[in-house]
């Protein structure tokens, strides 16, 4: 990304994609660096009422600082084989985001490499699982995405 792109541009974007398709809610999704990205996002005031949750692959380490002002619940999914970000980090994430009032839920997998997709599909079953237990009022973004039409197992 440029450097001169900042978090308050790609909310804008988030935005503007959410008008386009008519929803009210989204859930960020991030890995790697884009993870640090995905919280700065989820805390801009244009898009943080809208945002139902974060889900956080394989995020790089240290957390950023925005992990405390983070409203919506988040998920961290991280394959104990990440050879780019190492799932030693999973601990400081967890503190990170230990002080909000928002849920966090972890998934650790056992195999998927640095591969959102090899993650998924080594572990959806219980990604599915972390899903439907990962509930909080005004923030249930699990009925929302089911009501979509998405589909978690």
């Amino acid at each position: 990304m440029s450097p001169s792109l900042q978090t308050e541009d790609i909310a804008t974007v988030v935005w503007a994609a959410m008008e386009f398709a008519h929803f009210d809610r989204c859930i960020i999704v991030g890995k790697d660096e884009g993870a640090q990205w995905a919280v700065g996002v989820a805390c801009e005031l244009s898009v943080r009422a809208n945002v139902a949750g974060v889900v956080l692959v394989g995020p790089s380490s240290p957390p950023c600082e925005a992990c405390a002002e983070l409203e919506a619940p988040a998920m961290i999914i991280w394959a104990r084989d990440d050879d780019v970000s190492s799932i030693d980090g999973l601990g400081d994430w967890c503190d990170a985001l230990d002080e909000r009032c928002a849920p966090t839920s972890v998934k650790e997998c056992a195999e998927g490499g640095h591969r959102v997709d090899a993650v998924l599909k080594k572990s959806n079953e219980g990604i599915a699982e972390v899903c439907r237990g990962h509930r909080n009022p005004g923030h249930d973004w699990v009925p929302r995405l089911q009501a979509s039409g998405a589909r978690l197992a």
